[in-house]
């Protein structure tokens, strides 16, 4: 499976980012990276890792909207509907560490083919024994060349900031696309502070409302953000089935509670 992502020379888990990568090639993925020629400069370890892919073009950045080279998701999305080596690729953020299961990635591969399949990580802060769900960003996402085909083009979302986890899910869902939610421990995430700002949080949550509003309810509030958002995601999660997974995938010390995965 082509995995797609847009690692960071200045990341707050900097060394993660090479563990996450490290993990993915186990599995038996190739890996595509999307910089900018400077910040490929500063990438130099993970050359002979990932194949790096050079953004150019300002109009295919961030850098206008947020003053950082970020690349645009639509960017990223358009690319691999281009290209005819792989006719699925997982969308994930640099630093989630993707545990060695392999029927797991089997699954998602099999499942990518027709359906749009999003999941979560679960959160650690030094203790990889001790971690949480994440209750509010979604971290990678599979799509083939039909799911790819849904999405707008040029829009703000860049990898890197917010609210793209959100824009990329409620396309699949406006269309009634089929969906798959992976809540199964898979992605690993250590957590750091945030990257973000809380003025550029509220822009771009401004922004996804406008897009939405139409095609979805509830997202009017500017109040309380995440209770939004976390119906939202009760209302993604509704319209998805579970990824099939076969019995050895399973975790067995997990149990769902509303639609949240949690450990005993």
């Amino acid at each position: 499976m082509l995995f797609i992502t847009s690692l960071s020379p200045g990341h707050r888990n900097a060394d993660i980012q090479m563990d996450a990568v490290l993990s993915w090639i186990a599995l038996g993925n190739k890996v595509q990276s999307f910089n900018t020629p400077a910040e490929i400069e500063k990438l130099q370890a993970f050359t002979n890792l990932v194949e790096f892919i050079p953004v150019t073009k300002p109009e295919d950045t961030g850098l206008a909207d947020f003053n950082r080279p970020l690349v645009k998701i639509t960017h990223m999305i358009n690319c691999f509907r281009k290209q005819t080596e792989h006719e699925t690729c997982l969308l994930i953020n640099s630093d989630i560490e993707l545990l060695p299961e392999h029927d797991i990635m089997k699954a998602m591969e099999a499942g990518a083919k027709t359906h749009f399949i999003f999941g979560k990580r679960w959160n650690y802060a030094t203790n990889k024994r001790n971690m949480s769900y994440e209750p509010y960003g979604i971290d990678f996402f599979a799509l083939n060349k039909k799911s790819a085909a849904l999405y707008p083009e040029n829009r703000i979302y860049c990898m890197g900031e917010c609210f793209w986890d959100y824009w990329i899910c409620c396309y699949p869902l406006m269309t009634g696309y089929p969906m798959y939610a992976m809540h199964e421990r898979f992605g690993i995430h250590k957590a750091h502070q945030l990257q973000w700002k809380e003025e550029t949080w509220h822009r771009l949550y401004g922004y996804f409302k406008d897009e939405m509003h139409q095609h979805i309810t509830g997202l009017e509030s500017m109040v309380d953000i995440y209770s939004n958002i976390y119906r939202l995601y009760q209302t993604i999660v509704a319209r998805s089935q579970a990824l099939p997974l076969p019995d050895s995938a399973h975790d067995e010390g997990c149990y769902y509670v509303d639609d949240l995965l949690l450990k005993i």
